[in-house]
């Protein structure tokens, strides 16, 4: 039927309850089952939030009505809750440790994530100590695969250490959370995803035309896709004045007759003669027709159709079928 304990459903069932309820249950309790149950309901889900309807059906229109796994158990509720059972400090005590538990539970699952090359890099220059207790705590694989990407000295004491290490106590954990924390951060900066063609792109195009095209010739004897990718990722509006005429005949097949008529008319004259030197004369007398109505077009509407005609452009240049040279 369903998957549930005994204590996930004494906690789905508390969860349906005020607090005032609540902390009258709770004192029939001792301090390790409170602390059990504390630990369950901040672990439920919104999928387990199903199986209430299902368990406790005569509970089902006041679970529902409460919203009782939104605001209600909250932080503060859990903390409200407890105050009404114990001692304010106890009480904070209670859920503060819990929290922290929780909150190391899924770092852990996001640090175990990382590569052994990765951690190795974010933590050779830390405090041995730190060393010692992130590879404590992370999947043995993984700590084992970092440590021998860390120096030597460093691996002997991090295993003597290791094997003198006890319990944590709550300053030193809630440090290593901070730890962790700077961890991830510092990740995020590190192994940043690049897109080395674009910066390329960008580069080259700072650069003389004469010593983009050295550059690029030296690159295509040895690698002709990457200058095929740069040339790809460089590609704008203004590079349709580059491609061969062969290309330029080709597009006028491919791209609607409206909206070729639409830009060249708000073009520059040198992409009207681009253009209308590789159509047919009843293209051009059609283009040129179009061109003396009085009508106006949006500029957006303009722009939008420039765009669609370079991602057609970008689309025949990723595919082979057309090609161009600026870059190389």
């Amino acid at each position: 039927m369903i998957n549930l304990n005994g204590i996930e459903k004494s906690a789905l069932l508390l969860m349906s309850m005020d607090s005032d309820q609540v902390s009258q249950v709770l004192k029939h309790f001792t301090s390790s089952e409170i602390q059990l149950l504390i630990s369950t309901i901040l672990k439920i889900t919104e999928k387990e939030s199903q199986h209430v309807n299902l368990v406790l059906d005569e509970f089902h229109g006041f679970c529902k009505t409460n919203n009782f796994l939104n605001e209600n158990y909250s932080q503060k509720y859990l903390l409200s809750m407890l105050k009404k059972v114990l001692e304010n400090k106890t009480a904070d005590c209670f859920l503060e440790e819990e929290l922290i538990i929780q909150n190391r539970k899924k770092k852990l699952t996001i640090l175990n994530s990382f590569s052994a090359k990765e951690l190795a890099i974010l933590i050779h220059k830390e405090h041995i100590q730190i060393i010692t207790i992130l590879l404590s705590y992370i999947n043995r694989d993984l700590a084992s695969q970092t440590l021998v990407l860390l120096e030597k000295k460093i691996q002997i004491e991090v295993i003597f250490r290791i094997s003198k290490l006890n319990k944590l106590n709550r300053k030193v954990m809630v440090e290593f959370l901070r730890f962790i924390d700077y961890l991830l951060d510092s990740k995020t900066h590190l192994f940043k995803n690049i897109n080395g063609i674009k910066i390329s792109s960008e580069l080259l195009q700072k650069l003389k035309e004469k010593n983009r095209k050295i550059i690029l010739d030296e690159i295509k004897i040895s690698n002709k896709d990457i200058v095929h990718q740069i040339n790809y990722e460089s590609f704008s509006f203004d590079n349709i004045l580059d491609l061969d005429d062969l290309h330029i005949k080709f597009l006028i097949k491919k791209i609607s007759q409206n909206k070729i008529f639409n830009v060249l008319k708000y073009c520059h004259k040198s992409f009207q003669e681009k253009f209308l030197k590789n159509m047919s004369k009843i293209d051009s007398d059609a283009f040129y027709k179009f061109s003396n109505k009085k009508t106006s077009i949006p500029n957006v509407l303009i722009e939008e159709d420039k765009k669609e005609i370079v991602m057609l452009i970008k689309k025949y240049l990723y595919d082979g079928k057309i090609s161009f040279h600026t870059l190389g």
